[in-house]
């Protein structure tokens, strides 16, 4: 799912809200984003229940 809205306006929060099970932003620690980038599927493939990512514009490879 995604939710698409002004910048800072809260989508994170609401998912973290909605779905407080998932993990949220793996992606802000600096070797997750080499290992996503390198190997995007693969690192997709460890949130086989989802997860919250945000600012995902900033990794378009990811879900392409």
């Amino acid at each position: 799912m995604v939710m698409t809205a002004p910048r800072t306006s809260g989508k994170s929060t609401v998912f973290q809200k909605v779905y407080p099970q998932l993990p949220c932003n793996p992606l802000a620690s600096p070797a997750v984003r080499a290992i996503a980038r390198q190997y995007p599927r693969g690192f997709l493939r460890q949130f086989p229940q989802g997860a919250v990512l945000g600012e995902l514009q900033k990794w378009a490879r990811i879900t392409s």
